[in-house]
């Protein structure tokens, strides 16, 4: 098993995949096993061409929220 990146050669082409029930090869891309006979196939007569996965967006680091101030009980009756 060879796993690539792939994308539809021709992007208005209709390509499905057996190997996911049918589902629609996406425009976006799709992850393939180019030893899988039927994508040797579809690499071979050029239906599909390997290409660099898309870097996935990274996820926003949160930025830090100070906690609120907590009054103790020793604090509250050093007010009163």
């Amino acid at each position: 098993m060879r796993i690539i990146f792939a994308r539809l050669a021709e992007p208005g082409h209709v390509l499905p995949m057996p190997d996911r029930g049918g589902r629609l090869f996406s425009i976006d891309g799709e992850r393939i096993d180019a030893d899988d006979p039927y994508w040797i196939g579809c690499l071979a007569d050029v239906s599909v061409v390997e290409c660099e996965a898309p870097v996935e967006a990274a996820a926003p680091v949160p930025t830090p929220v100070e906690p609120a101030p907590v009054e103790t009980a020793k604090a509250r009756a050093a007010k009163a």
